[in-house]
């Protein structure tokens, strides 16, 4: 199941390929088998395991958005408030676009 809050939906800053982007980026979760729910042995593993799969999902997400004709261009603007994940989707986005 995806779940897409309102607030983002409804976000000024969103667009057709924002929103592409977070559906994509769900499925690549539930594509790739992402763990939920399990209990790593450390906080440690806990944050590693989490910031693999998000930077595994943002890239899937750019690599199905390109393959849709989607532009990724416009995530920039979106992703500003989270820094890490814009400049994560930017270079995703670049080698989307060189291959």
């Amino acid at each position: 199941m995806i779940v897409l809050l309102r607030e983002t939906i409804e976000d000024p800053r969103s667009s057709l390929s924002a929103l592409a982007h977070m559906i994509g980026h769900e499925l690549a979760h539930i594509v790739r088998h992402h763990p939920r729910g399990s209990l790593p042995d450390s906080l440690e593993e806990a944050e590693a395991e989490l910031r693999e799969a998000e930077e595994e999902a943002d890239e899937l997400a750019v690599r199905y958005l390109a393959r849709a004709g989607y532009d990724c261009r416009p995530l920039r603007e979106y992703l500003s408030r989270e820094p890490v994940r814009k400049d994560r989707v930017h270079l995703a986005c670049e080698r989307v676009q060189r291959s």
